[in-house]
């Protein structure tokens, strides 16, 4: 994505700078070209970042208000859309013969081998 941001940009300020009125006051094409790309790059790029820390954020404290609250006597702090939209994500990525493990009531995986040993 943000390459794609980059070159649309680029070629924009390609067409500004050689097929308008800009184009006669300036002679020298490069120059603009190299500060507007540098500047192009460094915007893009730090708005993707704060772009990926939202979503770190947001599917961190989705997992820990699933862990925390149950959706019944704790309701879930998330909104009904987000829990739909991983809902849908989760059916679609897990097969269905998938079952998840039995848990105690603090929360750890029982061990159902013979021997004792986790496997």
């Amino acid at each position: 994505y943000q390459r794609r941001v980059h070159g649309g940009n680029m070629f924009i300020c390609y067409l500004l700078l050689t097929r308008t009125s800009l184009a006669e006051e300036n002679t020298l094409v490069a120059l603009p070209m190299i500060v507007i790309a540098v500047m192009t790059y460094l915007i893009a790029r730090l708005f993707m970042h704060i772009f990926d820390a939202v979503q770190d954020t947001l599917l961190l404290s989705f997992c820990y208000d699933r862990m925390e609250n149950n959706g019944h006597d704790r309701p879930y702090y998330m909104t009904t859309k987000l829990q739909n939209i991983i809902d849908k994500y989760n059916a679609v990525t897990q097969p269905a013969n998938v079952v998840s493990p039995a848990r105690d009531d603090s929360g750890e995986v029982k061990n159902e081998s013979n021997d004792g040993h986790a496997s």
